[in-house]
């Protein structure tokens, strides 16, 4: 979890494919907790969208499939998949 004093001094994007954080395994009130609480640390959420190419090493900058660009010097991809049962 990022903490005010690790993300001071940079821009934090998290670009979410769904409505909300996480997945659906979650309940919505913790997905939006979780939200609300990177939102206080000045942490930026794009919902509905996704990055589907990760630039290579060097390569500053994404555009998200939606055609929203974002400065970025480290892209981080993370997948999660869904429980067959909830």
């Amino acid at each position: 979890m990022f903490t005010k004093s690790i993300s001071q001094n940079m821009k934090v994007t998290i670009v979410q494919g769904d409505k909300l954080l996480l997945n659906k395994a979650y309940p919505d009130k913790f997905r939006l907790a979780l939200a609300n609480g990177l939102k206080a640390r000045d942490v930026e959420i794009i919902y509905n969208d996704f990055i589907d190419n990760v630039p290579a090493e060097g390569v500053v900058g994404v555009t998200t499939r939606n055609g929203k660009t974002l400065d970025a010097d480290l892209v981080v991809s993370i997948c999660a998949s869904i429980p067959t049962s909830l």
